[in-house]
């Protein structure tokens, strides 16, 4: 078998491989692999076509005969070859693109999305269990409860804000706690406010703590682009859930400090 024979061989099974696997959906791993196949068949086409014009062109000036169009088939069969092997390339690229473009996420897709997500929330934590709301203002509302018992909300909004995902958590001052904040005094609230917001600011949380004997919302919004993947999603769950647990923790160190008695002993009035 000439050269020529076997580049042509060799493009045709690479273009009967593309042909069978391209009306199915190509997983995006095998899309580099699709576009290398695409132009090895173009490689070989070419190939096959310089090879066979250089064997045919001898052999046809040593003929006396030059009426042979065999030089002509060959030149149309290796330019389909190559025809195919462009349209391949391209097609390739396309449906790259087209994966590419699933995985993001959009506007369009988010709610199947974050559907899905909160979905597998309980098999990135243990524990964690799923609370759905139905609620006529938003696209969707969810409660993903972790195993030690703090939530956080899930939603989005169908006001002007519905390019966010919004995540917030609430929390409330257990009963002791609350009575031994409303024990103290103005100063030492005020001191406990404080640091409270010095804690949060390092931990880059926001909140509201102006007073903790009222429910202190932790809450983060989301914009929905690019960015948004499914590991962006649960690590933002998780900064909002160590929040959480940062914010309560801190309250029940500063109560537990602020409850001590002085170490300035009250000295009143010294007589002359």
């Amino acid at each position: 078998m000439s050269k020529a024979a076997w580049a042509l061989t060799v493009s045709v099974i690479f273009n009967i491989a593309l042909f069978l696997g391209l009306p199915f959906r190509v997983p995006a791993a095998w899309q580099h692999l699709l576009s290398v196949v695409a132009l090895c068949s173009l490689a070989f086409a070419c190939c096959g076509f310089l090879i066979a014009h250089i064997e045919e062109l001898q052999r046809w000036r040593r003929r006396a005969d030059r009426s042979s169009n065999k030089v002509m088939i060959l030149t149309f069969v290796f330019l389909l070859c190559g025809a195919l092997g462009v349209g391949m390339f391209l097609l390739s690229k396309r449906l790259e693109s087209t994966s590419d473009e699933s995985t993001v996420t959009t506007l369009e897709n988010v709610d199947f999305r974050i559907k899905n997500w909160v979905t597998a929330f309980p098999d990135f934590f243990a524990g964690g269990r799923i609370e759905e709301e139905h609620r006529s203002d938003m696209y969707f509302a969810y409660h993903l409860i972790f195993a030690d018992g703090y939530g956080v909300a899930v939603s989005r909004n169908k006001d002007k804000w519905n390019r966010f995902i919004t995540l917030a958590a609430g929390i409330n001052l257990g009963e002791n706690p609350l009575t031994d904040y409303n024990n103290l005094s103005d100063e030492k609230k005020n001191l406990l406010i404080r640091d409270l917001g010095v804690e949060i600011s390092k931990a880059g949380l926001a909140c509201n703590t102006s007073d903790p004997s009222k429910r202190i919302i932790v809450g983060k919004d989301i914009p929905i682009d690019n960015t948004l993947t499914d590991v962006a999603f649960y690590d933002r769950v998780r900064q909002i859930h160590s929040g959480v647990r940062l914010i309560m923790g801190t309250i029940d160190k500063l109560l537990a400090e602020a409850m001590l008695p002085s170490s300035t002993p009250d000295r009143g009035a010294s007589p002359r």
